[in-house]
């Protein structure tokens, strides 16, 4: 390192030191990429449209899939909506069970919390 000595080293060395430059930016310039922006974004959304919905096709039900020709429709219809029937059961019996075991563990937690608040 380098010790200044007279005054007019330390002016000198001063002076050439840069400043930063600043980050302000003029209005127009702000307003002018806002502008761009927007119209980013509309471009965007009007592609979207046009390309359409992104959902799926729905399948028709299983039973629509079965040919009228086919010897026993009835039957084989009449088990998948059974099928679907036990599927419908089991889905609520889990969603039951499911309810109960967090209501227990929520009593479970307030319990806790009560029994250390409480001096024991």
């Amino acid at each position: 390192r380098r010790v200044l000595g007279t005054l007019s080293e330390c002016l000198f060395f001063f002076a050439m030191v840069k400043k930063a430059k600043s980050k302000r930016q003029k209005l127009s310039f702000k307003y002018k990429i806002e502008k761009k922006v927007r119209e980013h974004h509309r471009k965007l959304r009007k592609a979207a449209r046009k390309m359409g919905p992104t959902r799926t096709k729905k399948l028709p039900p299983p039973e629509a899939m079965i040919p009228n020709s086919w010897p026993f429709k009835e039957e084989i219809v009449a088990g998948m909506l059974e099928e679907e029937k036990e599927k419908d059961r089991k889905r609520g019996e889990f969603k039951a069970a499911k309810k109960e075991r967090q209501r227990k563990e929520r009593q479970a937690a307030a319990a806790s919390v009560k029994s250390r608040m409480l001096p024991g």
